[in-house]
């Protein structure tokens, strides 16, 4: 870095801006508008991150939506909970629901223990075990 310090002139100065990024210097190259670490000189890129906060946030909320198909359907999956038998689109066992059930848990209850699935799957999970 002082190799690059030793570079610039007074005008170099002036016109130069500092930034520090994890307790390094980071340089701004006002020429090619980028910046860049100056011991390794890695560019440093310019992510604005509110940006990939929505575009996560939004791509989370997807990841959480359940197609109305899958209300009261349970699947087994080779490799999804050793086989067990699971609410459809999720990883939660149909057995565990029956677990909290059986141990006095209401409908609500159940699906604040498991935020992935719907108040709908617990019923189909007790009419299941009526059945």
């Amino acid at each position: 870095m002082k190799a690059e310090l030793q570079k610039l002139d007074d005008g170099g100065w002036t016109s130069t801006t500092l930034f520090v990024l994890n307790k390094r210097v980071v340089f701004h190259d006002p020429s090619l508008d980028e910046f860049y670490e100056p011991v390794s000189n890695q560019k440093v890129f310019r992510i604005p991150l509110q940006i990939v906060h929505s575009n996560m946030k939004a791509a989370v909320e997807k990841l959480w939506e359940r197609p109305e198909a899958t209300i009261g359907h349970f699947e087994r999956k080779r490799r999804v909970a050793y086989n067990a038998e699971v609410i459809s689109g999720t990883r939660v066992t149909v057995q565990s629901i029956i677990d909290f059930i059986e141990a006095g848990y209401s409908d609500e209850e159940i699906v604040e223990e498991f935020p992935t699935i719907d108040i709908r799957h617990v019923r189909s999970v007790r009419e299941k075990r009526a059945a």
